[in-house]
């Protein structure tokens, strides 16, 4: 191992270490995504259902097949395995969820990865008759964000190495990462709420509010609200309860070979909030995935 002197830019065995302020001029344009992503090679075949048209969907119940990269991760503890969260398959290898679903409440310390299991192809909660299409996988690693900081949930995103490649099938693939940075609209995909359990795999529409408004509802969000998160509600009242921590917001990309790409992910939402219903009221916070491009293709490379 060596080590940095005199602003000597030397390596060791993880990397090039940190050499000062003046010497390190490409810094922050390394790890921040506000310019156009590095070149980056797209899964192929990411953001399509082959079961259905890509079209988008009312808000129903998902069919089975419907949004192949929404995943659920578990955790094993005393009482048996317990869920906890959403996540998004982006690659046949990796998922992303928030990083206060794999770290220890109010620290910046992943759990232990032999506690997790992601579950691929898991429509239900709640049904007996799902598990041919089901894949289970463990975890092999654990990437959090760099910049998080659990007290103000501030940079909330990991990325979940799987301990194997998924099988890419009608009922399992990933979804496509942006292109380009663009405004954040889409539909909102992830596991029914209830108050003692979770449901179904459901998708609803969102708006993007504008802070003033979003902080009408619930002042306690302010602290939350940075560059990197946006705050929606639900479209229509009486609308499906969904976006536990770990939902999705996907849109479709047009051209000759539409697909569906992934624009954010829920950090915070309504249950986490002590609240059930889902309406014009609720409230939500999405982090904008196109802020961290740069850091999820690093790790995928």
């Amino acid at each position: 191992m060596y080590l940095c002197t005199l602003g000597i830019v030397e390596k060791n065995s993880f990397g090039q270490l940190f050499s000062g302020d003046l010497n390190n001029k490409d810094f922050l344009a390394s790890i921040t995504s506000q310019s156009e992503p590095s070149a980056y090679k797209e899964f192929e075949g990411c953001g399509t259902a082959p079961l259905l048209a890509n079209r988008e969907p009312a808000n129903e119940k998902a069919q089975d097949g419907q949004w192949p990269w929404q995943g659920a991760i578990y955790i094993q503890n005393n009482k048996g395995e317990k869920y906890i969260c959403g996540a998004t398959l982006i690659s046949s290898k990796h998922v992303l969820t928030p990083a206060h679903c794999v770290t220890y409440q109010k620290s910046e310390l992943a759990v232990p990865v032999r506690q997790l299991t992601v579950y691929l192809g898991k429509y239900s909660h709640n049904r007996d008759d799902e598990g041919k299409d089901i894949q289970k996988l463990g975890v092999e690693r654990i990437f959090l964000h760099p910049g998080y900081r659990a007290e103000q949930l501030l940079n909330d995103l990991s990325i979940i190495q799987l301990n194997k490649p998924v099988i890419i099938g009608d009922y399992v693939r990933p979804i496509c990462l942006r292109q380009f940075a663009n405004k954040m609209e889409g539909l909102l995909v992830g596991y029914g709420i209830n108050r003692d359990r979770m449901g179904d795999l459901t998708q609803t529409k969102v708006n993007v509010l504008e802070e003033e408004k979003c902080l009408e509802k619930n002042l306690n969000l302010k602290s939350i609200l940075t560059d990197n998160v946006v705050c929606a509600n639900y479209a229509e009242d009486g609308t499906q309860c969904v976006g536990d921590s770990g939902s999705s917001l996907a849109s479709l990309r047009g051209g000759n070979k539409p697909v569906w790409e992934l624009n954010g992910l829920v950090t915070v939402g309504i249950a986490l909030q002590d609240k059930y219903e889902c309406n014009h009221a609720s409230r939500i916070l999405l982090l904008n995935v196109d802020n961290y491009l740069k850091w999820i293709q690093m790790i995928l490379s």
